[in-house]
């Protein structure tokens, strides 16, 4: 570390914290050589950041930052101190992963300062960068360069001083006219703050500062779409092509929007005219992909299946044509097939984090539960803040008996996305299965604040009062659930269960006689 803390450290009453920035930095070096064992450790420290993500959204003070991490800080550290020191003779010491797991163990009493004192952060890095931006903002400044209207853009960022942010980012545009990303931070700025005028403004003058420019066609059109309505950014694409008639990526960003906006006839067109202007050319085949999963989608498997074959018969490593003929198998229930699909894609692309993904739902169609874990801690190793592979190790972890563990990962993606309907009805699950009311309640309460009085959480309802033995206002629940989806199958058999579970037959049969009245095809 720096030489300068001895001196502070060496006076009474001062504390060593360490810096769990430096930890996590080693562990997902390691995930480069030895990402099965890194990734446990590194989803453990992002855990704990995103426990530091809450205190701070939520504006926490001391002790209130203390008693979180207590809560759920605490017990991480528990299991992650475990699992290195159980590591530690497993690895090589001069390897990155046994450097890593060493670097942590030896300073693990002073990593473990933090959980103890709200006021020590989780890292110094704060400290260490403002200390560097102000040593470079002094020099820049001096030169007046456009990396000096970056930095103060960077601490106005944490003053939120709105005003000056958006003068200094149009300095930058002043400075280098030719930038297009100086345009495109100003426009994602006013984005942020609802200023959707003034983005739309900035991203159609960079359209015409820079007409060749497929990410300034590209930036506008999804703002049109996200902000507007789909006919404006159809509109736009379609100046965009106009623009730059050779582009492929136009084309196909039309036909993407007209999918989103369930329109496969437009976008099936658009496909076409691609597969025939580019065929036997990569563009092509990509466009021959697309219009294997629209015959997929539309209930023409084999049609869709004779497309991928000529496909792949063309282009046997086409990472697009296997992911989907991974897809389509997992859809079909051929766990075997997904398995090889997506291990071919990886050994081309081991950075696509989707197909890590898909690959462990694989392994879990195949029964291999080992190797589906080791997928998805690959893709959470890839991309920390992607929810389904978090979610889906929660799932195992559940299954397995690991129900704390798999509680705090729960909670964990429910800090970040708090509106996750899926999680929210797995821990659900969770806290029934634990008996655990008083959380079962709460979630509930969540998931009603989220989708509002739907049969979703009608069902939950009447799922707790079941585990309840509350039965009379279990089935009031179920059959409120029924009347706000008649078609739906789930609510119906919940209430006929309940009623042969209490001994009541011919409740159960008059139930059914009147769906089949009902629904006489």
């Amino acid at each position: 570390g720096y030489a300068g803390y001895n001196e502070v450290l060496a006076q009474p009453g001062v504390t060593y914290a360490g810096c769990w920035a430096h930890v996590r930095r080693r562990f997902r070096e390691a995930m480069k050589t030895e990402p099965k064992y890194a990734a446990a450790a590194v989803a453990a420290i992002q855990a704990m950041y995103a426990t530091e993500r809450q205190a701070k959204q939520e504006s926490l003070d001391a002790d209130g930052v203390l008693a979180l991490r207590q809560a759920d800080t605490v017990p991480v550290l528990e299991e992650l101190e475990q699992y290195l020191r159980a590591l530690l003779p497993e690895v090589l010491p001069k390897s990155p992963l046994g450097e890593a797991v060493q670097y942590a163990l030896a300073r693990w009493p002073a990593l473990k300062v933090f959980a103890g004192d709200g006021r020590v952060p989780i890292d110094n890095n704060s400290a260490e960068r403002l200390l560097a931006d102000a040593q470079a903002w002094a020099t820049e400044l001096s030169q007046g360069s456009v990396t000096a209207l970056a930095l103060t853009k960077t601490i106005l960022d944490q003053t939120n001083d709105h005003k000056a942010t958006e003068q200094v980012l149009r300095r930058m545009i002043e400075e280098e006219p030719m930038v297009y990303d100086h345009r495109l931070k100003l426009a994602r700025f006013h984005d942020q703050y609802h200023g959707f005028d003034h983005a739309e403004s900035v991203l159609r003058e960079a359209v015409q500062v820079f007409p060749e420019s497929e990410q300034a066609w590209l930036a506008l059109a999804d703002f049109l779409n996200l902000r507007r309505a789909k006919e404006a950014a159809v509109s736009s694409l379609h100046q965009a092509a106009e623009r730059l008639p050779y582009s492929t990526k136009i084309p196909f960003a039309l036909a993407a929007l007209y999918e989103a906006h369930k329109d496969p006839v437009a976008a099936r067109m658009v496909y076409e005219n691609l597969a025939r202007d580019y065929r036997q050319k990569p563009a092509g085949l990509d466009a021959q992909v697309k219009l294997a999963q629209l015959d997929f989608n539309a209930g023409h498997r084999a049609k869709a299946e004779r497309r991928l074959r000529e496909i792949l018969r063309e282009n046997p490593r086409s990472a697009e044509g296997l992911i989907l003929q991974g897809k389509i198998a997992l859809i079909v229930g051929n766990g075997k097939d997904a398995v090889q699909a997506f291990r071919t894609v990886l050994r081309d692309q081991p950075e696509l984090t989707h197909v890590h993904y898909s690959l462990g739902q694989a392994y879990l169609m195949t029964g291999d539960s080992q190797l589906a874990r080791e997928s998805f801690e690959r893709a959470m190793a890839l991309r920390p803040n992607m929810v389904e592979p978090n979610l889906a190790l929660a799932i195992l972890e559940s299954q397995s008996g690991q129900f704390q563990r798999a509680r705090v990962r729960l909670n964990e993606i429910l800090k970040s996305h708090p509106d996750h309907i899926p999680t929210m009805e797995r821990l659900f699950a969770l806290d029934l299965g634990a008996g655990d009311w008083n959380h079962a309640r709460a979630t509930l309460g969540s998931l009603r604040g989220v989708v509002g009085e739907t049969t979703v959480t009608m069902m939950a309802e009447g799922r707790l009062k079941e585990a309840q033995k509350d039965f009379a206002r279990a089935t009031v629940a179920f059959e409120r659930a029924a009347a706000m989806t008649p078609e739906a199958r789930e609510p119906l058999l919940a209430v006929v269960r309940l009623d042969l579970d209490q001994k009541q037959p011919d409740h159960a049969r008059r139930r059914l006689e009147t769906v089949v009245a009902a629904n006489p095809a």
